[in-house]
């Protein structure tokens, strides 16, 4: 019986000499930069720095990511370096805001020329600062129904046809899908 208390007391006391800091709250105060580059890393939330507000350097470099989430650096009111260099980034217009936030950030962004874009095919090896402004438009949805049932009660077992058309503009093409 004294066995566990006994080990329980002796962590406790060498916690309390050694001061054992929570996770984080030694890099975040004693460094303020946070170390993730050469991770393979390939999704990054958007709300992964949500509470490092005092954060002021983060290398998210040379890992996997495709995209990275409008927002994901806004809570990090300290940061004045990022390292996001050497990831395959996939030039999209869900990336065009990263496009727009690096050029016109305080923020310290070494290796620009190394933010480039994997994909699409047409865009490979072009740094993300030196590719065109995508033509993007959202999508727009228009359904008809036959026949036509703009004052229709419509009642259970009763047939309908239903065609849906989407179209959206994606980097000067632009795609329509019928079904």
């Amino acid at each position: 019986m004294m066995g566990p208390f006994l080990c329980l007391w002796i962590a406790t006391f060498f916690a309390v000499i050694q001061g054992c800091p929570e996770p984080c709250t030694c890099v975040e105060k004693k460094y303020g930069r946070q170390l993730m580059n050469n991770n393979q890393l390939v999704k990054l939330p958007w709300e992964a720095f949500q509470t490092l507000k005092n954060l002021r350097s983060l290398w998210i470099n040379d890992n996997k990511f495709t995209t990275i989430a409008q927002g994901t650096f806004d809570a990090m009111s300290s940061l004045s370096q990022l390292q996001i260099y050497n990831n395959p980034l996939n030039c999209t217009c869900r990336l065009l805001w990263l496009k727009t936030w690096v050029e016109n950030t305080l923020i310290s962004i070494p290796k620009r020329d190394s933010i480039s874009c994997a994909a699409p095919e047409s865009l490979r090896g072009i740094p993300l600062g030196k590719i065109p402004n995508l033509q993007c438009t959202p999508p727009s949805v228009q359904l008809t129904y036959h026949p036509n049932l703009a004052n229709t009660m419509l009642y259970d077992g009763l047939m309908l046809m239903l065609h849906c058309s989407v179209t959206g503009r994606v980097a000067g093409a632009v795609h329509t899908t019928r079904w």
